[in-house]
């Protein structure tokens, strides 16, 4: 004798809401932090989720592997794109 199936029905939480936070360019009066702020906190606060950070040190960014020069340049890009100082902790970053 074969015993019916089992189903399971499995019932998920409703996700979080999270609020929408705005850009930094989008607060009034942004100012880039005076004195050497860390570069890859920089780079994740404008690049987002265009940036994947791994404690390995094996950065992504748009899923592909990038080094610290590629991810930086991308960040000035977008800073210089906003209007807003780039960082410049090395000339090779410069865009």
């Amino acid at each position: 004798m074969t015993r019916p199936p089992l189903v399971v029905h499995i019932t998920s939480p409703k996700p979080v809401a999270r609020p929408d936070t705005a850009h930094p360019t989008e607060k009034p009066n942004y100012v880039m932090p005076r004195g050497k702020a860390n570069p890859l906190a920089v780079a994740k606060q404008w690049l987002g989720k265009r940036l994947v950070l791994r404690e390995t040190g094996h950065h992504s960014l748009d899923g592909q592997p990038a080094g610290l020069d590629q991810i930086m340049k991308a960040t000035n890009r977008v800073l210089v794109a906003q209007g807003v100082e780039q960082v410049l902790h090395s000339d090779r970053w410069r865009v």
